[in-house]
Parts: C-alpha cells; structure tokens; sequence
C-alpha cells in the first residue's frame, strides 16, 4: 500500500501543477475555462435581472383623452395614443399594444387580446371606474381598499400572507448552480475521454502502462488536472454571478457544501464514464468532436443549462436520471433551505448506483486500455 500511494499523489501534484503551466503557456485557454461560463452569466444576468424597466404599451381612442394620463399615473404603462379606431384594434391584434381603452362618450370599454392579459385589463377598468366616480386618479392602493370594502359586505376578506422575497437575483443565483453543473460536464469529458485519447495518440499512455506505477500515477494526473480545474473555473462562476447581482442572501453554509459535494459526485460520475469511450476512439479530433456535440446535447436535453421545468414532461422526469442533473437540482433546493442537507444526501441516494456503474466501467476500460497501450 506504501509504494501505490505515491504514484498517485505523485500524478496528483502534476495534475494540478499542468493546470497553472497550460495557463501560463497559453492563457487562450482561459477563455474556455472563464471566458465561456461567464458569458453564459452575462446573458443569464439580462434575461433574470433585464437592464431598464420596460412599460407595457397601452393604446388609447381619442389618444388626447384624460384617461391616459391617468393609466400613465398607475405607473409601468406607455399610453400610446390613436385617432384611427380601426388602426388601434389591428395592432392590438397583432400584439404590438396589450390593452386598448376606447371611451365612446360617458361610457369607457377596455379591451384586451388573450387571456392573459384579462386580469390586467380588469385592474386597470378598476383604476379607471375609480377616476371617474371621484374625479381625478386613483392613489395608490384606493382601488384595492374599494375592492375590499364590497368584498367585506359579503362577509369575505382577503388576507395578505408574507412571501419569502425571491427577486431576479434569487434566479441568477439559482442559475449559477445550473452553470457550475454545466462546467462540471464538460471538465468530465474533456478531462476523461478526449485527454486519454490524446496521450494514447501521442505514445504517452504507452510510456506510462509499462513504467512502474504509471497507470496509477495517470489515474493521479487526471484526478488533480480535473479538481484543479473544476474549483478554478467554480471560483470564476461565483464570482462573476455576485459581481453581476446573484443575490445569495439566506443561503445555507452546510446547504452549500452539499450542492459542492453532490456536483463533485456528478462529475466523477461522468469522467468515469467517459473512459469506456477512449477505447473505440483513436483520433484527437473525433473525441473533442463528440465531447463538444454529446455536452452540447446534454446540457440542453438534462436541464443543465434550461431550466428543467421547461422540458417536456416525459424528458423532464428522465433528466433526473442523469447525475448532474439530479446534483443541481439537490443542490439548489439545498443551497436555499427549501430542503434540509441531510434530506438533500438521502435523496440523492441514485448517485451511488449511478457512481458505481460507471466506476466498475471505468475501471474495467482504464485496465484494458493499458493493455492495449503495452501490447502496441
């Protein structure tokens, strides 16, 4: 046991030390390791977050009535206003306005396209009844209280319960989550499969299966290389999701190291799985190929990279079925408190079946593989 150990922390310590050489030597590969996720969070950061505030378009029959003034009042409306009746009932039909407000003398009618715009629609008929009764703007929270009072009469009341506050900053922090399970994907492939191939073609997994210790001493390399990759290219993913505006407020110390566990666990998962692989492909360029168009597949098809909710059904429950997937799902619901950690590890409890399969696969093709390295 004395003479293994060293091999392998011997490769190890190289994994680790080829990390800090290949970015010195060539800093390109920052991009991949940095410049990819954090444009990834870039996007994510408009699509949660947004830039400006955007005002729903309302349209207006006079468009020089009072009553826009009053809709503009309410906040987040942009009154746009027509003299050409037909002209505004064509574009609410063609989406280009939500809501229109026709006033035909002492009478007011609100208009709207699609269901989902009719609870909008009666807010504002409300806001706007309101105006007229009482001669000038709703102030804030009168239509409300009006509501209230009719409803009181008949012995109803609403009741206003607290809500946990979750703003778009909450959705860019829970989506970090999903791009450090995205990274962790593809660290696994590149790190298992296309490196293998690689020293297979270029003689040096030749070199190492008939040296003493040299199987170990690469399992050791491949080990160090993908940690030291994977936490390098983490700490780049957080940090950037803070300097965006990912708010991680009330997050779980012990839920995070889970969320960390539970994605390290997935990413084994995959890089082992990946070594059967390294055997039928010889060529540098056809395993970056497939790592590059099977992660691509991947992140999209398991929920990865989209929100796993916006799958179909049946591929949304197969989804979890893959180890990262399930990782990132536990690790949010963790991370926030949603579940408990320890509730988080028992409900992970297929990562183990999962991580065994593909550990007695890995292995099984790692020892072939250097058989094959010593009889070529």
């Amino acid at each position: 046991m004395r003479g293994r150990r060293p091999s392998f922390r011997t490769g190890l310590y190289a994994g680790v030390l080829m990390l800090l050489y290949s970015a010195r030597r060539e800093p390109s590969i920052l991009i991949w390791y940095v410049g990819f996720p954090l444009i990834l969070l870039v996007i994510a950061k408009y699509i949660f977050i947004g830039g400006a505030p955007q005002l729903l378009p309302v349209g207006f029959y006079p468009g020089d009535g009072e009553l826009a003034g009053v809709v503009e009042g309410l906040g987040g409306f942009e009154a746009k206003g027509y003299s050409d009746l037909e002209m505004l009932y064509r574009d609410l039909e063609r989406g280009r306005i939500y809501i229109a407000i026709v006033s035909r003398g002492d009478s007011v009618e609100v208009l709207y396209a699609g269901e989902e715009w009719r609870g909008l629609a009666i807010s504002l008929g409300e806001a706007l009844a309101f105006s007229k009764l009482y001669g000038t703007p709703a102030p804030p929270g009168a239509v409300e209280e009006a509501v209230k009072a009719v409803l009181g009469l008949a012995g109803v009341r609403l009741v206003e319960v607290d809500a946990q506050e979750w703003g778009p900053g909450k959705s860019l922090a829970l989506y970090t989550i999903n791009l450090m399970g995205v990274e962790a994907l593809y660290v696994g492939l590149y790190g298992g499969m296309v490196t293998i191939v690689s020293f297979r073609r270029d003689g040096t997994l030749k070199i190492l299966a008939g040296s003493p210790g040299g199987a170990r001493s690469l399992l050791g390399f491949l080990t160090g290389f993908n940690t030291a990759t994977i936490a390098f290219t983490w700490a780049a993913i957080i940090a950037g999701s803070l300097l965006l505006g990912a708010d991680f407020s009330g997050a779980s110390p012990s839920g995070a190291g889970v969320a960390l566990l539970l994605l390290l666990l997935g990413l084994e998962a995959v890089f082992l799985a990946s070594i059967p692989l390294s055997l039928v492909v010889r060529r540098d360029e056809t395993a970056a190929a497939i790592a590059g168009i099977g992660g691509f597949l991947l992140i999209f098809g398991t929920g990865l990279a989209v929100p796993r909710e916006m799958l179909p059904d049946l591929l949304a429950q197969a989804a979890l079925a893959f180890p990262l997937t399930l990782a990132v799902e536990l690790g949010r619901q963790a991370l926030f408190g949603d579940i408990p950690p320890t509730e988080a590890l028992a409900a992970s409890w297929p990562l183990l079946p999962i991580l065994l399969g593909a550990g007695l696969l890995g292995f099984y093709s790692y020892k072939r593989l250097i058989s094959r390295a010593i009889e070529e």
